[in-house]
């Protein structure tokens, strides 16, 4: 059974929350005014800024979600005061790790995290940090091998050789483990 369609706006430029979003049956809207659920894909000093943009736009019963996965829902403190639900929706790959301050925001985002085509976790904001470590580092392992590919096509010349090495080394790491 489906949720409830929700009017979603959503403030970042995160592909994998846009491409998640996309696959829900929400309709998308462009305006936090007319969004029945928000959804911010930023990071960091752009999460405060969007939050802080949000506040004097919030309406009783709005559901606030953001998407830093080293941040806990209480970072939305300045919205919940303002009658919005808030959830930490922090996204290491398909697998989101979930955190808000009640039950209900706990069920929300364990709801939208499957209808992205996801699995979800509950985490506590307390171990937040440490989910943040864990992003950076698959973030940094991403982008070392981004960098390592385009090095190797501009070496050789061929792309089949440039992902047969990122490939066998991948399963070198994944054996090491």
């Amino acid at each position: 059974m489906a949720s409830p369609a929700q009017r979603v706006c959503h403030i970042g430029s995160d592909p994998h929350v846009a491409e998640g979003l996309a696959r829900t049956h929400h309709t998308l809207v462009s305006r936090p005014e007319d969004a029945s659920l928000i959804v911010l894909s930023t990071r960091g000093d752009g999460l405060f800024d969007a939050i802080s943009s949000l506040e004097s736009l919030i309406r009783p019963g709005q559901v606030v979600v953001h998407t830093d996965p080293r941040m806990g829902a209480q970072v939305l403190d300045p919205l919940e005061v303002r009658g919005a639900l808030c959830v930490a929706l922090g996204a290491l790959g398909d697998m989101w790790c979930v955190s808000a301050v009640d039950e209900l925001g706990t069920t929300i985002g364990t709801l939208l995290a499957s209808e992205m085509g996801g699995v979800s976790i509950v985490v506590d904001d307390a171990d937040r940090p440490l989910i943040g470590r864990v992003a950076a580092a698959l973030d940094t392992a991403a982008d070392a091998y981004a960098d390592a590919r385009r090095i190797l096509l501009d070496v050789t010349g061929q792309e089949d050789v440039a992902e047969r090495i990122i490939s066998e080394h991948l399963d070198l790491v994944r054996r090491g483990l």
